[in-house]
């Protein structure tokens, strides 16, 4: 019977030992009330009692169930842990295995370049002294020969001194044919007795003598048979 059960049942019997028998006093029914009063107490104590260890059975099982799962879940990552360091540990043993055979791959052909580079250097070197030595007989040889050149270019620089005084002769002789035919004629010789002008005289009759020389040579390029002589000793100039 619950607790509420007999509350009411306590109080249906008080009501109706009331209604019978208003002013009179029963030990019996109030012992009874007492005895049921008790009794819902102890059911409740009871079932508090129960209440709370069961909760307690609750917790503690819960409480081992999650321990349970932690455990479960922590060796289960651990495991995971492991596997991922020892793939880890494999896959850089892996990279530092293809590491060395590339370094050792490339220290090779770092060394046959090398060998190439001092190979091409020695090469170059022997032609560049080849050519050196062989430079240095050729001026050797060319020296010898020259040494007796001199002698040549003087006698060429003598040949050619006379062509040239051969032509400047007939280019004067021209020259005088050409101003006889123009009508200019050769300037009397200055008396030996005559004084010479100083200063400002001098001055003035140079600068007068320029500026007639000047101005006749103008005259006389201008001529077409100036032309005639003068290109014509030109070519025969080149001509020769």
């Amino acid at each position: 019977m619950s607790t509420d059960e007999l509350s009411a049942s306590a109080t249906g019997s008080a009501a109706a030992t009331g209604a019978t028998n208003n002013e009179a006093y029963d030990r019996d029914i109030l012992r009874r009330q007492v005895e049921l009063l008790r009794a819902a107490a102890a059911t409740r104590a009871r079932l508090e009692n129960e209440i709370v260890a069961e909760r307690d059975r609750e917790v503690a099982a819960a409480k081992e169930e999650a321990k349970g799962g932690i455990a479960a879940t922590t060796a289960k990552h651990q495991q995971e842990i492991e596997a991922a360091k020892k793939e880890y540990d494999a896959v850089l043993k892996r990279l530092q295995s293809q590491g060395a055979a590339e370094q050792q791959k490339i220290d090779e052909q770092r060394k046959t370049k090398a060998a190439a580079i001092d190979r091409a250097c020695d090469e170059q070197s022997t032609k560049i002294r080849e050519d050196s030595e062989f430079e240095q007989g050729s001026v050797k040889e060319v020296f010898k020969e020259k040494r007796n050149d001199p002698p040549k270019l003087l006698a060429r620089a003598e040949k050619d001194h006379a062509l040239w005084g051969s032509q400047l002769d007939e280019a004067i002789a021209k020259a005088k044919e050409f101003l006889t035919k123009c009508g200019v004629k050769a300037g009397a010789a200055a008396a030996d007795d005559s004084p010479v002008p100083e200063g400002d005289e001098l001055l003035l009759q140079l600068k007068g003598a320029h500026e007639g020389a000047i101005a006749r040579t103008k005259e006389l390029l201008a001529l077409e048979s100036s032309k005639t002589i003068f290109g014509g000793l030109k070519k025969e100039a080149a001509q020769k």
